[in-house]
């Protein structure tokens, strides 16, 4: 397996969820009881349960780099608003009451962390009870940006060309150093999947919600002739919430280098695929 390193997300907590359920059962035309008898055990019309079968549910588990279960840890569910849970003793957690549509799903340490944070966009099917399970990873690094040269980050293939001009804070702060981790076996962190391509590995770039103009060019890990490396970030919560495609770099005959570039717009989760050349 190719073996890459690359940046770490760190993020902000949202607001909470309200309930949207006005059903008190009390204008049923079936209840008749009026619930001030002794012993009366009616809740309303049969099959009254008060949830809103069009909306969503997620719930699943976080796991820290030893597989022990991260214990109150923030869960946030985020569209143009985000609702925010926290994982329990077990590090299970569980968030009910979510619209359709596409949404990100990101998790964040309590106090000061290590951590990197796993980033997920994904999509909620009206009424689906969705299942996510992730694993956190430790920070790998950080990059100063202050000195306005090309870094190469860790051992990976890839070159960031930035400076401590290219990148601010949501609040226009220039950010001067970039904190990164990462896994080259993603498949244990989340659902991350794109078709026809391999995943090669998944990243996460710290500070979160910083938007610049850092670009990445890729060295050579001798991939065969034509092969195709995509670079896709994933869009923040208030925007799509989706992977989109940063750059694509090429495996070109006889060069040390490959062909292509691409851009980091914005720092948040990062994924890395693979595309072999047709025979």
């Amino acid at each position: 397996m190719i073996r890459l390193s690359f940046p770490l997300l760190l993020l902000a907590a949202c607001g909470t969820p309200t309930s949207t359920d006005e059903d008190t059962g009390g204008g049923d035309t079936a209840d008749t009881d009026t619930g001030t008898d002794t012993g009366d055990t009616d809740t309303g019309e049969t099959g009254d349960t008060g949830v809103d079968p069009t909306k969503a549910t997620l719930s699943g588990t976080i796991t820290l780099p030893d597989g022990s279960p991260a214990e109150n840890f923030r869960v946030n569910v985020c569209k143009s608003i985000c609702i925010t849970v926290r994982t329990g003793a077990d590090g299970t957690y569980s968030a009910t009451g979510l619209l359709a549509g596409a949404a990100s799903v990101y998790v964040e340490a309590t106090g000061a962390s290590s951590y990197a944070v796993p980033y997920v966009p994904t999509v909620f099917a009206e009424g689906e009870a969705k299942v996510i399970d992730l694993k956190i990873i430790e920070a790998n690094g950080s990059v100063d940006l202050t000195d306005g040269a090309s870094h190469a980050l860790g051992e990976s293939p890839f070159v960031l060309q930035a400076d401590d001009s290219s990148y601010q804070t949501a609040l226009k702060e220039p950010i001067s150093t970039l904190t990164w981790g990462s896994t080259d076996d993603p498949a244990s962190y989340g659902p991350v999947a794109f078709e026809g391509e391999t995943l090669v590995f998944v990243a996460y770039v710290a500070p979160f919600e910083g938007v610049g103009a850092g670009t990445l060019t890729m060295n050579s890990v001798g991939a065969p002739t034509g092969t195709t490396f995509n670079v896709y970030y994933g869009d923040l919560p208030t925007g799509s919430a989706s992977w989109e495609l940063a750059g694509s770099f090429v495996a070109i005959e006889g060069m040390d280098t490959y062909q292509g570039i691409a851009s980091l717009p914005v720092l948040t989760a990062v994924a890395v695929t693979r595309v072999d050349p047709k025979p």
